[in-house]
């Protein structure tokens, strides 16, 4: 592959695809027989499917090719030696990100008054976290969420030299009965929990969520779910049904919206988002792609970047939008941290609230509430 093409994919996290309508078919086809892109075989790491052709944006220039981006670590090499007869034929064609900003039609709805002073998602989240970090701040000061945490008499004491203590992190738990401060839990709906499949409660669990002042709240596992596409360790996603709602103090978070692709890129200065661990610690990492995150070059960044380690699976990665959580991952590896982007699993994780609902012999109606991004500008 030309160094242009590789460099662009490093610098973006993504692969630009430019596919005749004849061929994408094909590609669907594969998709769906294996779960490798295009032609897998027993690949578990991948992609599921790809969207319907009618869903792909069409290149501007009269040919009538559909546009199809991928995130870089879905596709792998074996992937690319297998696309390639599709090049050599000119029925498929991987470009750069600037080729295809040329290539993409630009709606009326999509431009920007000029003296609209708009700016990008990526550079508002970044800005949202960058502009609450100073370089005098350390971790052991401004890193913890709480200054004690004592869960055997469940008292909890928030942390008022936080770095991020104007939010509102009220629906990440701190302890559950199956693995104590580990196999961690992000409430999504006033009554349920999405967590790694892969480090799960029982049923019966009890799990705890603490208010803004401190005040404790018990709730018990009646019904889980976990995503029935689970393979190690893709998508690792399982639901929890409560035996009760919690009330408004615990606010549940946001999740990322399936089309953010069409809002959210990486620009020159990465997206900076919010990570927790087994500690309650506030980290902060970069987006990568997808679930994936890097390590942050921003000095005030790093003061609070750790590495994920082994009990850390489960606890959630955010980025802010306008000072609320909206959730991209559960973590699932170590190093920066990454796990399954929950984005592209939407209608799977409704369809998991009402079998762990089902199981627990209830019907909450709940659904996740997907953030909108519909206020910023598209890329």
């Amino acid at each position: 592959m030309p160094e242009e093409l590789e460099q662009d994919q490093q610098d973006t996290g993504w692969y630009y695809f430019i596919a005749t309508p004849e061929i994408y078919p094909s590609l669907e086809g594969y998709v769906d027989q294996s779960r490798g892109y295009p032609i897998g075989g027993t690949k578990t790491s991948t992609l599921r499917g790809l969207p319907p052709s009618e869903d792909l944006k069409i290149t501007n220039d009269g040919s009538g090719k559909l546009m199809l981006q991928l995130e870089t670590w879905r596709v792998t090499s074996d992937d690319l030696a297998a696309l390639q007869p599709y090049i050599d034929q000119g029925v498929l064609s991987i470009i750069t990100k600037a080729e295809w900003d040329e290539l993409q039609i630009v709606e009326e709805e999509d431009l920007l008054p000029e003296s609209d002073p708009q700016i990008s998602l990526s550079t508002h989240c970044s800005q949202q976290i960058d502009d609450l970090l100073d370089e005098s701040m350390s971790m052991e000061v401004n890193g913890k969420i709480f200054t004690s945490q004592d869960h055997a008499s469940s008292t909890y004491v928030r942390n008022p030299d936080l770095w991020c203590g104007d939010l509102d992190i009220t629906c990440a738990s701190p302890w559950n009965s199956s693995g104590g401060h580990k196999r961690a839990g992000t409430l999504v709906t006033p009554r349920h929990v999405i967590g790694a499949a892969h480090y799960e409660y029982s049923v019966g669990a009890v799990v705890r969520f603490v208010e803004k002042d401190g005040t404790v709240h018990d709730r018990t596992v009646t019904g889980k779910a976990r995503h029935p596409d689970y393979s190690p360790h893709i998508p690792d996603l399982t639901i929890y049904t409560l035996d009760s709602d919690l009330p408004d103090t615990i606010k549940p978070c946001a999740v990322m919206p399936s089309d953010y692709t069409s809002y959210l890129v990486n620009e020159q200065v990465k997206t900076a988002c919010l990570g927790l661990d087994q500690e309650e610690k506030a980290l902060i990492i970069d987006w990568n792609s997808g679930g994936r995150m890097r390590t942050p070059t921003d000095p005030n960044r790093l003061i609070f970047h750790e590495n994920k380690i082994s009990g850390d699976s489960g606890n959630p990665a955010f980025i802010i939008v306008d000072g609320e959580l909206v959730l991209m991952t559960v973590w699932t590896w170590g190093g920066a941290g990454g796990g399954t982007a929950v984005a592209d699993y939407i209608s799977g994780i409704n369809t998991m609230i009402s079998t762990a609902d089902t199981q627990a012999g209830v019907s909450t109606n709940y659904t996740v509430t997907e953030a909108d991004f519909s206020t910023f500008p598209k890329v």
